[in-house]
């Protein structure tokens, strides 16, 4: 099966503790990726009541140290160096 959980983590390296939703509040998150067909898919967990944040267009990641992330440089990052 080519379809795994992945850890996500910050172009720093730093671990992803959740998403922020508009109310400002963070939802913890499930990231699996496809290999083979090159396919991602975020799952929120728990049933939140407020819906993902964006910024310039863009889904916001934060990290263990308070930073904000792109989704697209978060998830980039973490599965071009997650292990094989």
């Amino acid at each position: 099966m080519a379809t795994r959980i992945i850890p996500l983590i910050s172009p720093a390296d730093t671990k992803i503790v959740g998403i922020l939703l508009r109310d400002g509040s963070l939802c913890s998150v499930s990231f699996t990726y496809d290999r083979e067909l090159m396919q991602s898919v975020v799952e929120l967990e728990g049933s939140p009541q407020s819906s993902p944040a964006k910024e310039s267009g863009e889904t916001v990641y934060v990290d263990d140290a308070g930073q904000k992330w792109f989704a697209s440089d978060v998830e980039y990052h973490s599965i071009t160096n997650a292990p094989c």
